[in-house]
């Protein structure tokens, strides 16, 4: 019973590194993430009109994350979704953009960013 039960903990835990594997995720604390609210209701729209993007998948761990430190506004955000539901491969142009990780950021200037991102890291990167 006991090699059973080591089985299904093995098993379990196969499963998340493989599913959480292709995301990035490097938060510090949710509180350095977060202060959302003031900062990211307007923080969205000005990121998608300088020209920020910003590449996820709907099954990513970090993705979710990420789009939950952006509350509300996360609809204002440019988001190219690189995966239909149920299904994990890419689409097209997130191949042709080389994606690697999600979620992953791209700036103005095509230099990337893999993995989530605070709202003071966004707003630092919008003023450089």
């Amino acid at each position: 019973m006991d090699k059973i039960k080591s089985f299904h903990k093995v098993i379990l835990i196969s499963a998340l590194v493989l599913v959480l594997g292709g995301c990035s995720l490097q938060p510090n604390t949710i509180n350095d993430l977060s202060n959302t609210g003031q900062v990211g209701s307007s923080l969205a729209g000005r990121l998608t009109e300088a020209g920020f993007k910003v590449y996820t998948a709907w099954w990513c761990s970090g993705c979710k994350f990420q789009k939950q430190v952006f509350g509300d506004d996360w609809d204002n955000i440019n988001n190219i979704e690189c995966s239909e539901p149920s299904v994990r491969s890419q689409k097209e142009i997130c191949k042709e953009a080389g994606i690697k990780a999600y979620p992953t950021w791209e700036f103005p200037d095509g230099t990337r960013h893999e993995g989530v991102l605070s709202l003071p890291e966004l707003e630092q990167k919008l003023v450089e």
